[in-house]
């Protein structure tokens, strides 16, 4: 796991980071039957989502949280502009998150209450439960990703917009595959560097998995 350029413990200094490698991975499994039912349901590699989520908790910094409290003061004292951050293990803003869930609830994949980006008081209900329910951030994951896969509509994407992939399945192409990691990042060169980085990673996961089912059969 050094691969994308930590320490095995948090870090110190400025390459502090909040959860250690082992805290991150044992975090990601605690939801392994979750996950394993996402992937089935969404035709998904189920190394996507541990990657994403795996990436993200692990670069979680006290930048990050000192970011978290000015959002909170925002909408609890109306201190500050800070409306919206990317919080919690998955590293989601309440934005994102809504659009990724309206989409897929727009798309049928999944139900539920669709939500105004432009509203405080819905980013602020997104917000906490990305922030602070870790089951949540995981269910969230996917969603994430299929909206990546479907062009991002409404997202933060380039100047000529994001291509739209095939419906998302578990045969996708490692260039498929690179797309949608990049996506749940953002676009530009760090993007595009960092998704090496998480392929890395994907890759790890995907021995991972595939190990487990064989000691299940």
């Amino acid at each position: 796991m050094r691969s994308i350029g930590f320490a095995d413990d948090g870090g110190t200094g400025t390459d502090a980071r909040l959860f250690t490698h082992t805290e991150c991975f044992e975090t990601i499994m605690s939801y392994d039957s979750q996950t394993t039912q996402l992937s089935n349901a969404y035709n998904m590699r189920k190394a996507l989502i541990q990657t994403s989520a795996y990436w993200e908790m692990r670069h979680y910094d006290l930048i990050d949280q000192t970011v978290d409290h000015a959002v909170a003061l925002y909408h609890l004292q109306g201190i500050g502009t800070k409306r919206d951050s990317s919080t919690g293990i998955a590293q989601l803003f309440g934005e994102m998150g809504i659009r990724a869930w309206n989409y897929c609830i727009g798309k049928g994949i999944v139900s539920g209450v669709v939500m105004d980006p432009s509203k405080d008081a819905d980013i602020w209900e997104m917000w906490q439960k990305v922030n602070k329910d870790n089951a949540f951030s995981m269910r969230t994951v996917p969603l994430m990703h299929l909206w990546g896969a479907g062009g991002k509509p409404g997202g933060i994407n380039p100047p000529a917009g994001e291509t739209v992939l095939r419906s998302m399945r578990v045969d996708y192409t490692e260039r498929e595959i690179f797309q949608v990691l990049r996506r749940y990042q953002g676009w530009g060169n760090q993007a595009e560097a960092d998704a090496t980085k998480r392929m890395a990673i994907y890759q790890i996961f995907e021995k991972y998995n595939a190990i487990m089912r064989q000691l299940a059969k």
